[in-house]
């Protein structure tokens, strides 16, 4: 193979490289739409009643957890000193 080949081969696999890797606006979107840190959970249900927070997905729950971290949600509310109770309706 010539020089010029592995050179523009080179830099063709580079380019595609670069293409794959995501960029600020190729982001990959918040695994929750909402995170609720830091609030007393009561949920008789689930025998849950203790300091945790609370994600919601798509309008329903979909994580109760101790630490769920805020970079996972696109909006975080600090609940801190509030008491949550999710599956009441």
């Amino acid at each position: 193979m010539s020089q010029r080949r592995k050179l523009s081969f080179g830099v063709s696999a580079a380019l595609a490289f670069l293409l794959c890797m995501p960029t600020g606006a190729q982001a990959q979107a918040p695994r929750f739409d909402l995170l609720l840190k830091g609030g007393h959970v009561i949920d008789p249900a689930n025998h849950l009643d203790g300091i945790m927070d609370v994600a919601v997905s798509g309008g329903k729950i979909a994580a109760i957890e101790k630490n769920i971290p805020a970079s996972e949600a696109g909006k975080v509310v600090d609940v801190t000193g509030l008491y949550v109770t999710p599956g009441l309706n």
